[in-house]
């Protein structure tokens, strides 16, 4: 498999090359570790001659980014090897949206390296290879039952890879979490109390305070949101949340009445 390459010589690549981006186009290149599966994830990152990074345990919905050349001192690097470890929980009976802890070993690992042999589309095919300022890798898949991962790297199709040992797998650590945080009203602005707010990735719900405020603290991602009140429309009907910046304006839904609806469970 692979992802967006990048190469050696690329200084001596001209400006512009049909469809696709040079990197003199650019003063700085972003690689950018996204896990939208439901397991829990790993990556380590290396290139000959310089530091490892490695990521932190990246949860559902979890995004991480490395800037090249302030993390490496370089826009390219003469190749990269991506290696992905997926891991089981520690603590399955802990809610994972307080607790993103997981066990040593993994269940599964696979390695992709970037190969140095194409230079930013001197001899690629604009076809099927966009670079630019920058490149992308996505976990869609981590099956603990057949020990595989599925990637999608760049826009190359998904590819799903039984996992292989990687020695020396890239040690968990706790992730760094930001505030995602919003609030439910109806259409004259009054707090709707009590509303269930579905993270569809977690196949859990946080619920609204008395004041129609809901709060949790995740780690930098993409979240589906998803508010449920019976018999009500509300808009967004759904929320993707990026949680890119911490200071992002709070998430608002508006329920599409002017009634203050019976909390669930109200009146039994």
């Amino acid at each position: 498999m692979l992802l967006s390459p990048l190469a050696s010589g690329c200084l001596d690549a001209p400006d512009q090359v049909v469809g696709v981006v040079s990197p003199n186009a650019f003063d700085s290149r972003q690689l950018r570790l996204r896990n939208m599966s439901r397991g829990y994830v790993v990556c380590r990152v290396t290139a000959p001659g310089l530091e490892p990074l490695v990521t932190p345990t990246l949860p559902p919905g979890a995004t991480i980014s490395f800037e090249i050349l302030s993390d490496w001192g370089t826009l390219c690097p003469e190749s990269i090897r991506l290696e992905i470890a997926a891991y089981d929980r520690a603590n399955p009976d802990t809610s994972p949206l307080e607790d993103f802890s997981v066990l040593g070993q993994p269940y599964a690992a696979v390695s992709v390296e970037m190969l140095p042999s194409r230079d930013y589309g001197c001899r690629a095919d604009p076809g099927w290879l966009t670079l630019d300022s920058r490149i992308d890798c996505t976990v869609l898949e981590a099956d603990p039952q057949a020990a595989a991962i599925g990637v999608q790297a760049g826009w190359l199709p998904a590819q799903r890879l039984a996992g292989v040992h990687i020695d020396d797998p890239p040690a968990p650590a706790s992730p760094q979490l930001f505030p995602l945080r919003g609030r439910v009203v109806n259409r004259l602005a009054q707090p709707i109390p009590y509303v269930e707010i579905r993270l569809p990735q977690y196949g859990l719900s946080v619920f609204a305070d008395l004041q129609g405020r809901f709060g949790i603290a995740l780690p930098a991602g993409d979240y589906l949101l998803e508010p449920v009140i019976p018999d009500v429309e509300i808009s967004p009907p759904v929320h993707i949340f990026s949680h890119q910046l911490p200071e992002e304006v709070p998430i608002e839904f508006i329920a599409l009445t002017d009634t203050v609806p019976d909390p669930p469970g109200a009146g039994e």
